[in-house]
């Protein structure tokens, strides 16, 4: 039986994430895995090679991160790829996939990468979440870069989806094939 080399597994809602994974699987020529088929740790996965684990930021939860807290890694090397709307340089500075990883942030590489929204399919609960935020937002003063641009795309379609944002993942994933 021939072992993978690479596993790369996804989680999505809207698609951008699925996007990103599926054509990264195909770059390095592997097919990516939903995370609801892995099992419940990055240990019993077969292989030996690193994970790449691709999650939206989905109204903060990260559930790939949620996935690899508790997570034995069976000594592979990690890696959380981040989706999401955020400024990309205000979410790599932030790091909210470490505070959800708990004690694995040590062992899990981190990367953050822009996604797309297109509010013309977002659920009734999301597109209600997003007008709540976006309300609260533009009584705020002094709001962070971040929150300028909530505001300025709300309401919007918005697709920042760049597989370039991938080079260095699949750098880090060379970096570490054994």
């Amino acid at each position: 039986m021939n072992t993978p080399a690479l596993t790369v597994i996804f989680d999505s809602v809207y698609g951008s994430t699925e996007h990103y994974a599926r054509t990264f699987a195909e770059r390095l020529g592997v097919a990516p895995i939903a995370l609801s088929d892995v099992p419940s740790s990055v240990g019993q996965l077969p292989g030996t090679g690193p994970v790449v684990v691709f999650s939206p930021n989905y109204a903060g939860q990260i559930s790939g991160a949620k996935w690899l807290r508790d997570a034995d890694d069976g000594d592979r090397p990690v890696a959380l790829v981040v989706i999401g709307m955020s400024v990309s340089s205000w979410a790599r500075e932030k790091d909210g996939a470490a505070r959800a990883l708990g004690g694995n942030a040590d062992h899990v590489t981190r990367f953050y990468l822009p996604g797309r929204l297109n509010h013309s399919q977002l659920s009734r609960i999301h597109r209600g979440t997003l007008w709540s935020l976006n309300q609260m937002l533009r009584r705020k003063s002094n709001r962070n870069e971040n929150e300028e641009e909530i505001v300025r795309q709300y309401g919007r379609d918005i697709d920042r989806v760049d597989d370039t944002e991938l080079d260095p993942v699949e750098r880090w994933v060379r970096g570490n094939l054994t």
